[in-house]
């Protein structure tokens, strides 16, 4: 029992460590002093954050190895270990996660593809929870970025979100919204706006078509600010919701109404009227609304 509860600590401190990075393994990616002064300055505060978080990780690992390299099973120590096993894979899933986004937001400034975000104090970005298949986006400028697990993308006016075949991907926004699109889908952030200090924010995308989910963050269940998605047909108003919307190629498709509630306005005569949770609506590829109907 001994010999295996000293294997097992000792495969999972290989794994935290070749997780975690030691010695060169820390070094992060530079930054080029050619960028805008703005970008320089807060993708060098990100990378200075991320180094100390890793050397600091790394002193962890090596106390953890002196101290529970040959650990007795059953025994006061051992239980301390497993919980200090626990932490350090935490810590080091934190900190290949916070990693990756910068990667990812440098990889994009050094590409020219950030507009004024990084002026801002609170830097816009969308985050990657979850992807399946193949999944890109197209900036305003027409790079075309491959979405990456646990990676981050500007939220530029302009950007073009588009998924293939059997792909599906589900996006953390600053405000705590998620939204998920759904295989072959196309939709494009018209606008991101968010101030943390003040929870004011706007949030406008168009769906060309595809599935898509939407849960409010703190935007849209604040009243006074907007929160809209569109279609070729009609307009969402969004007031604190979980939704699916579905657009085929010729415009037509449906929503599904969970909870919350919903302004819908017809884009050819201007009529709104409210969707209210547990309800679902039709609409045709001409802007024609059905009657709102229970959901099943």
């Amino acid at each position: 029992m001994k010999n295996r509860t000293v294997f097992v600590l000792v495969i999972v401190l290989f794994t935290i460590w070749g997780k975690a990075g030691y010695g060169q393994d820390c070094a992060i990616k530079p930054v080029p002093d050619d960028l805008p002064r703005a970008q320089t300055v807060k993708l060098k505060t990100w990378a200075d954050r991320l180094q100390a978080q890793c050397e600091a990780l790394n002193t962890q690992i090596l106390q953890f190895k002196s101290k529970c390299a040959n650990v007795v099973a059953g025994s006061v120590l051992d239980g301390e270990c497993q919980t200090e096993q626990t932490n350090l894979q935490t810590a080091s899933g934190d900190y290949q996660k916070d990693l990756a986004a910068y990667d990812q937001s440098l990889a994009l400034a050094v590409g020219g593809a950030h507009t004024d975000d990084l002026n801002r104090e609170s830097f816009p970005a969308a985050r990657v929870a979850a992807l399946r298949g193949e999944v890109y986006f197209i900036t305003p400028s027409g790079r075309k970025i491959k979405a990456t697990p646990m990676g981050a993308f500007p939220l530029d006016g302009g950007t073009k979100i588009v998924s293939g075949d059997n792909s599906r991907i589900q996006l953390l926004l600053p405000d705590e919204t998620i939204f998920t699109l759904g295989p072959n889908s196309n939709m494009v952030i018209d606008d991101y706006v968010y101030d943390p200090k003040t929870s004011a924010g706007k949030f406008t995308a168009t769906i060309a078509k595809g599935a898509f989910r939407f849960v409010s963050g703190h935007v849209g269940k604040t009243h006074g600010f907007e929160k809209k998605i569109l279609t070729a047909v009609i307009a969402i108003g969004i007031r604190g919701t979980d939704f699916k919307l579905f657009v085929q190629p010729d415009g037509s498709g449906y929503i599904q109404l969970r909870s919350g509630l919903l302004e819908i306005t017809e884009n050819k005569t201007g009529s709104m009227f409210p969707l209210k949770g547990g309800q679902s609506v039709k609409f045709e590829a001409d802007g024609t609304l059905g009657s709102p109907q229970a959901l099943k």
